[in-house]
């Protein structure tokens, strides 16, 4: 990826993932994501459309967690080549005590079970 912003980038992961992944399943990802969307941003973090630089104080580093097994994040970091340190999270403990932890949907837990996402 090399899309500037946020925005840009979830543009750019959306239209691969859409070429990649059977509609079926892409639509219920993409109904949750309208619904964490409605959901608004959260007053302590950066909306989307900011430039990812603006998000870096100096002296600070950017990260991002992933739910992934490492495997799974070295594979995404390959891919999309993002400017920032990707971690693994698999159990979800980092995000849950940062406060950044979401449910996902029943659907997109049936879907991530039936298809080994899980």
């Amino acid at each position: 990826m090399t899309a500037s912003t946020m925005a840009a980038q979830i543009v750019d992961f959306r239209q691969a993932m859409e070429r990649q992944v059977p509609a079926e399943i892409c639509g219920v990802f993409t109904t949750e994501q309208a619904d964490l969307d409605d959901a608004g941003t959260p007053a302590n973090l950066t909306a989307a459309g900011q430039p990812m630089r603006a998000l870096v104080e100096p002296g600070l580093a950017l990260v991002a967690l992933s739910p992934q097994r490492p495997a799974g994040s070295l594979d995404v970091q390959g891919k999309n080549a993002p400017t920032y340190a990707l971690l693994s999270d698999p159990g979800n403990q980092i995000a849950d005590q940062l406060g950044i932890l979401t449910a996902r949907s029943e659907a997109a837990d049936i879907l991530a079970a039936v298809s080994g996402l899980a």
